[in-house]
């Protein structure tokens, strides 16, 4: 028998992610939060209208420790280009963009194999073309 008494667990703190999210072409403003799922806004930095709506579900980072000493914290992040379609998705109109939200929260499972729909994408998602360009045009799927 083993004696788990002095066993710890520690649990990471991950500082929670900050809106809004400004990059250079976007701001990204948070509408709807429910644990991992995010329903974002995406407004133009420079003309500042709405160009679209994003489902994101946060990704985790742990603690980045550089050479010169210097630590980033454990983090939440938004899901990376390359999880496009899989922890995140680009919708141009917010009825379809909260049905997709509502969908992973639910575990809903995505489309089947041989669907038109890749992975249970929306229609207007970010999509790489089949030559790699990653203009970030949105494509119909």
């Amino acid at each position: 028998m083993v004696d788990m008494s002095d066993t710890t667990t520690t649990t990471t703190q991950y500082q929670p992610l900050k809106f809004p999210v400004v990059t250079r072409q976007f701001t990204y403003r948070l509408l709807q939060r429910s644990g991992k799922v995010c329903l974002v806004e995406q407004v133009s930095t420079q003309a500042g209208h709405r160009y679209a709506y994003e489902v994101w579900v946060i990704q985790h980072r742990p603690e980045s420790k550089f050479p010169d000493g210097s630590i980033t914290p454990a983090r939440e992040v938004a899901p990376p280009a390359e999880s496009w379609g899989t922890f995140g998705w680009t919708l141009m109109d917010l009825k379809r963009a909260q049905e997709v939200f509502d969908r992973e929260l639910t575990g809903t499972p995505k489309a089947p194999k041989g669907d038109s729909r890749v992975k249970g994408s929306p229609k207007g998602r970010h999509r790489k073309s089949p030559e790699g360009d990653h203009s970030g045009q949105l494509v119909e799927v």
